[in-house]
């Protein structure tokens, strides 16, 4: 009778993390702390990011810069599960290039222009069109100023 008395609880338990283990990796709220994860960590370590609101998505820059004169980088994400629309940017002027699964944006600046860590360069109206996990990944994000180019580094995917 007492040894049916220890493995109970300790059987219980067990069943207890597993089902948080499943609630944490496979459900909504879990990928929604996922990303909460990822992009508090992408704001203090990355150079560069994205940050997504509920209908939008932003691109900002973790460095303060002089004389800057462009800044681009490359969105990967999957273009028919989630669409980007209505690009802009406040501070320059934006071009976006497709490529295969990916798009180029360049934000140029009509003049060279100073840049302070918490700025943002570019805003997109975000529409999901499957109700699923969205991962965008930013890459290859350089810094274009009058002395030279500078790559920034980037925090692996953000899912939204």
């Amino acid at each position: 009778m007492k040894k049916r008395i220890k493995t109970f609880p300790t059987l219980l338990l067990g069943v207890l993390c597993a089902v948080g283990v499943h609630m944490v990796l496979f459900t909504d709220s879990g990928h929604r702390l996922q990303s909460a994860i990822v992009e508090s960590d992408t704001m203090s370590h990355a150079e560069a990011h994205l940050v997504a609101g509920d209908d939008s998505l932003e691109f900002r820059v973790n460095v303060t810069a002089t004389n800057v004169t462009k800044i681009e980088g490359i969105l990967n994400y999957d273009d028919t599960s989630l669409v980007l629309s209505n690009p802009t940017s406040l501070v320059g002027k934006m071009t976006i290039t497709d490529a295969d699964f990916s798009k180029k944006v360049t934000v140029t600046f009509p003049s060279p222009t100073n840049i302070r860590k918490g700025d943002t360069l570019a805003t997109w109206t975000m529409t999901p069109i499957l109700p699923e996990v969205h991962s965008i990944n930013l890459t290859e994000v350089s810094l274009t100023m009058t002395d030279g180019v500078e790559q920034l580094t980037t925090e692996g995917t953000g899912e939204f």
